[in-house]
């Protein structure tokens, strides 16, 4: 019999790259999202507790999010539902029932110290309401022994062309001057990447938390102006303070691997991987 992997959040970006390239011998991954499955709605966790016990998975993947700053600072109580409380009460269920979880969370949890590479256990500062409810979902999950968090942060290309990769080649192709923030440091990771190091810790049945990221930390101007280069088109563009923003978000989102490398052997990808494979999906 196949062993069930139950993927919550298959419509979504990393969602989307994982139902499609995450392939593992004996297994079968079952997606779910509002989109294939009536009644799907963090917002009603017991919904979501009935359809996994329809499904009887050994492993959930959790890449269920509300992402979006603006919409979580103007609705706390429902980002707080979706990011924490309902993978909360998912985690303890998986924990009574012996049923291995994997969490995504975010990196965004630092600021105001440029391009430091921030370990597991770095003090957090929460800056918005966003980082408030993934950093709940942490402790929460965290007291389930069966469970694992990755703290990340993902590019990768969507089909509404809706992503900050999809943002960036456009402008890219505009020809118009592009406005960059030089000061938002971060080591995302291109989606199959991810992917990749997914399927490793599910093979070794890892648990606690990890970084998973670039093994470098740049500015999303430095990822921006480099893939032009890549793709061969010269663009005019204008620096600017990620403090510009409406919202208040972290800036210094750098992520240290070394746990997850000297623990599990895992080798996280450079800058001019992250590049290279970003640069893949456009050629």
């Amino acid at each position: 019999m196949l062993t069930k992997i139950l993927l919550l959040g298959s419509s979504g970006m990393l969602g989307s790259y994982i139902s499609k390239y995450l392939e593992i011998d004996g297994a079968e991954l079952i997606p779910a999202s509002r989109e294939s499955i009536d009644d799907f709605d963090f917002n009603k966790p017991d919904k979501v507790i009935t359809f996994i016990k329809s499904v009887k998975p050994a492993i959930i993947i959790n890449a269920v999010a509300c992402i979006s700053l603006d919409f979580c600072e103007k609705n706390p109580e429902i980002s707080h539902q979706i990011n924490a409380i309902t993978p909360g009460i998912i985690s303890e269920h998986c924990k009574q029932n012996g049923i291995y979880f994997l969490h995504i969370s975010t990196d965004h949890f630092f600021s105001d110290d440029d391009d430091k590479k921030h370990p597991e256990d770095f003090p957090v500062s929460i800056t918005n309401q966003y980082a408030a409810s993934k950093y709940r979902a942490e402790k929460i999950i965290l007291t389930n022994d069966l469970a694992l968090v990755l703290r990340t942060s993902i590019i990768g290309r969507t089909i509404k062309n809706q992503s900050f990769l999809d943002w960036a080649i456009n402008q890219i192709n505009s020809q118009q001057t592009i406005t960059l923030f030089n000061d938002a440091f971060s080591s995302f990771i291109h989606c199959n990447q991810f992917v990749s190091i997914l399927k490793i810790l599910i093979m070794k049945k890892a648990s606690g938390l990890y970084n998973v990221a670039s093994s470098d930390v740049f500015t999303k101007a430095d990822f921006v102006i480099k893939l032009a280069d890549l793709m061969n088109v010269k663009i005019n563009y204008k620096l600017v303070s990620v403090n510009s923003s409406e919202i208040k978000r972290a800036n210094s989102c750098g992520l240290d691997t070394n746990k997850i490398s000297s623990e599990l052997g895992i080798k996280c990808p450079s800058f001019d991987e992250v590049l290279n494979t970003s640069f893949a999906e456009i050629v």
